[in-house]
């Protein structure tokens, strides 16, 4: 039983294998009597250029246009077999052909079939043409010729040269363009380079279609033609020279504004390939009798075919009067002008009694009166605007009556407080002429002999009162009472006259003492006074407050033109300083009083690192003095003092007094250096600091930063590029020689800082102008602008 059930079993798995290859076997008969069709296709291609790689692309695919995979290709090249190649996933397959010659070639690629899918085949016929070169002038430029291998080809009216190229390889390329050679009309162009090189003569490489790209720097021609601030035409005879500066770092110098060739760009390489950049000119200088008519680099121009650029020159009239000094006349017969190149030249008054010039260059002229009998000096003239100027002569009437005042003066001198003197003088001359000195002298009496003590003699207030004082008349009667004396005349309530000056001689001249030592202090002097009294008498002035009191001192500095105070004075501006910072910065009685010092920092320039500029201003004038270094420090802030502001004022003799700065590092001691203190310490300098977290405080520094930033180093630095801190010094001293010569403020009563420091102008805050001008009645007179011709900062500094 169990045998027969084996048997069984391997009968059963016997038909069940047999079944099976049944099943397999009959689909395969069917497929392969059933295959499908084969769609080959190729892509089109264009003619090729010589020593490129074509790429030959075929697809097979089924009727319904999908893709046939990994199926094999065999690619044949006029009838030589290629390469075989498998279909990718999308059915596609692409083949590299070899580097052809010149010629036409068939491709044919063909498949094979499978069981599946039948056989296809598919063929082209394509061309290998020459290669071509392209060469592009930048800008585009026609008739420039190029060389390859000796075969010349030349650009087209779009700036383009082809050549093609029968076989690949290297060849020798040239430009044939000599320099400034005229392309068309009024442009003449120059290689400039490659993309890649700057040599005009190169070697390329011929793979396929190239394109190289070549610069040419062109050039127009230009003129200039000159105007004066008007708009009127100037000669071309009287420029001297002109100079130019473009932004290529070219520079130019032509002796007349005639037509010349100009470049007109430069050739830059750009991330895109080259590119003309085109060149800005700046005028920096037009001569004109050896001045620069035209302020550096404002004037700008670029450069087109037969432009003229208008330049704008600084030519200024003059009014020129010759005045007496004293009576204000007209006098003299011509004057004699030197310009500043030191030509020399005659002008003779017109009907006016004037010399109108024509158009003057700026700069510093000399002018002498010609024709006059008496003093007519020389007399620098600054011609930086048009101006009216009267030329002050002393005639010989002035210096006649100059010496009849000076004798007068000196027998004034002689007579003031002894009035018995003319009377003996005058009666002396009486006796002489009547011959009384030959009669007998008669007997006077004893009391006559004897007459009344004479009172205190009148003493002469040095300061300013602000309101008339009653005058009561002090001497004596003129007659003389025989047996007793002459009674002294009422003195009225308020004190007198000589002892109100008295008392406020001595309250100003030291604001510290009470009124109390204030009476000891005229006591001591011989002249009796209650401290009730010295009160009433400083209450009446406003002079019993210290504050007070430091108010009359600065008019009694204004008014002398004190330049030597006492300790006590200073130490009482000192006081009042302190409680009123802000004031302490504008009040300078005298040049040398209170300077100001800061820094500030310019900015990190190229080839010259961070730059930083230590400034100087004296308060009481206004003269600026700019220094500039590679580093804040002390020591910088020590060399600015030592080798430039301390000796300029030395030489003048006029000490510095006080110098006020901010907090910074430089000048305090929170780096545990204190090397800008002691410094000021060995010279007996003062130092004053700002309110601290006060920015304002040092704000005539402030002030003159910021002008300085925007007039001088935003136009300096625009077009400059300096090598060496002294190149940059040298524009700076330059601009600073006219802001200290030129410069007009109202706060110095219309004085440039030069003329300000020599005619020892004192700037007032508000009112206190007013009250000064008015007062300034007892003999101090301060110089007028009108009466300072011209004084430039260059003059003084010799």
């Amino acid at each position: 039983m169990t045998m027969r059930n084996a048997n069984h079993a391997k009968a059963f798995v016997i038909i069940l294998v047999v079944i099976c290859m049944a099943i397999m076997i009959t689909p395969l008969h069917a497929q392969g009597d059933e295959q499908l069709d084969s769609v080959l296709t190729m892509d089109p291609l264009a003619p090729q250029p010589v020593g490129a790689r074509t790429e030959i692309t075929a697809r097979l695919s089924n009727v319904e246009g999908r893709g046939n995979p990994n199926k094999v290709l065999i690619f044949y090249l006029n009838g030589e077999s290629l390469r075989r190649i498998r279909t990718d996933e999308n059915g596609v397959a692409t083949v590299l052909l070899p580097e052809l010659r010149i010629g036409m070639y068939t491709v044919q690629v063909v498949f094979e079939g499978t069981q599946a899918y039948r056989a296809a085949i598919v063929s082209m016929d394509f061309e290998v043409r020459g290669a071509t070169l392209s060469i592009v002038s930048i800008p585009p430029l026609p008739n420039i010729e190029f060389s390859l291998d000796g075969e010349l080809f030349a650009t087209g009216e779009d700036g383009i040269a082809r050549i093609q190229v029968a076989d690949m390889g290297t060849y020798s390329l040239e430009v044939l363009l000599p320099p400034d050679t005229e392309v068309v009309e009024n442009t003449r162009a120059t290689f400039d380079r490659w993309k890649d090189g700057f040599q005009p003569q190169r070697s390329v490489t011929i793979h396929g279609d190239i394109s190289l790209e070549a610069g040419f720097a062109i050039s127009h021609p230009v003129s200039q033609t000159f105007i004066d601030l008007q708009g009127q035409p100037v000669e071309q005879e009287r420029i001297e020279a002109i100079s130019l500066k473009g932004t290529d770092g070219s520079r130019f110098t032509f002796p007349d504004g005639e037509e010349r060739w100009l470049r007109a760009g430069r050739v830059a390489r750009r991330s895109f390939g080259l590119e003309l950049a085109p060149i800005q000119y700046s005028i920096e200088s037009v001569m004109i009798t050896g001045s620069n008519v035209v302020n550096q680099y404002q004037q700008r121009f670029f450069v087109e075919p037969r432009e003229v650029w208008p330049i704008q020159l600084l030519l200024y009239h003059a009014v020129l009067r010759a005045k007496d000094a004293l009576f204000g006349f007209s006098l003299g017969t011509a004057l004699r002008l030197e310009y500043p190149n030191g030509y020399v030249e005659e002008l003779p008054f017109n009907d006016n009694n004037e010399v109108v010039t024509g158009k003057l260059a700026r700069g510093v002229y000399r002018v002498q009166v010609l024709g006059v009998p008496g003093m007519a000096p020389v007399t620098p003239m600054a011609l930086s605007r048009d101006q009216d100027v009267d030329l002050k002569v002393l005639s010989a009437l002035d210096i006649g009556l100059g010496a009849v005042l000076g004798v007068v003066g000196a027998l004034g001198l002689l007579l003031y407080g002894r009035p018995h003197l003319p009377r003996v003088a005058l009666q002396t001359s009486v006796d002489i002429l009547l011959l009384r000195f030959l009669r007998k002298p008669t007997a006077v009496p004893e009391t006559a002999a004897n007459p009344a003590p004479r009172p205190m003699p009148a003493r002469a207030a040095s300061v300013l009162i602000p309101q008339p004082v009653l005058a009561l008349d002090s001497a004596p009667s003129a007659g003389v009472l025989y047996g007793k004396e002459e009674s002294s005349p009422a003195v009225s309530n308020g004190a007198h006259d000589d002892l109100v000056s008295a008392i406020i001689d001595v309250s100003v001249k030291n604001p510290w003492l009470g009124r109390r030592q204030v009476a000891e202090a005229l006591q001591k002097e011989d002249i009796s006074i209650s401290p009730s009294r010295v009160r009433a008498v400083r209450l009446r002035y406003k002079l019993e407050t210290f504050d007070q009191r430091v108010v009359w001192l600065k008019r009694y500095i204004i008014a002398n033109r004190k330049r030597h105070l006492t300790s006590a004075q200073h130490a009482a501006l000192d006081r009042v300083h302190e409680q009123h910072k802000l004031e302490a910065e504008t009040f300078a009685p005298y040049p040398g009083y209170l300077g100001t010092q800061d820094s500030f920092y310019v900015g990190h320039l190229e080839g010259l690192g961070h730059v930083y500029q230590q400034t100087f201003i004296d308060v009481h004038s206004g003269l600026a003095f700019v220094r500039v270094y590679n580093a804040r420090n002390a020591q910088t802030a020590i060399d600015m003092l030592e080798h430039h502001v301390l000796p300029w004022f030395r030489r003048r003799r006029m000490p510095i007094r006080c110098i006020l700065t901010d907090r910074g590092k430089e000048y305090t001691a929170l780096q545990k250096d204190e090397a800008y203190t002691d410094f000021l310490a060995t010279w007996g300098i003062s130092h004053s600091k700002t309110v601290a977290k006060s920015a304002q405080h040092n704000r005539i520094c402030s002030r003159f930063h910021r002008e300085m930033r925007k007039r001088f180093y935003t136009v300096i630095l625009e077009d400059n590029q300096f090598q060496s801190l002294g190149a940059l010094q040298q524009e700076i001293d330059v601009w600073i020689d006219g802001c200290n010569s030129e410069f007009v403020s109202k706060e110095r009563n219309g004085l440039t800082p030069v003329q300000a420091f020599l005619a020892g102008e004192t700037p007032l805050l508000g009112n206190r102008r007013k009250a000064a001008s008015q007062q300034v009645g007892n003999g101090t007179h301060a110089q007028q602008p009108d009466e300072i011709v011209s004084t430039t900062f260059a003059e003084v500094s010799k």
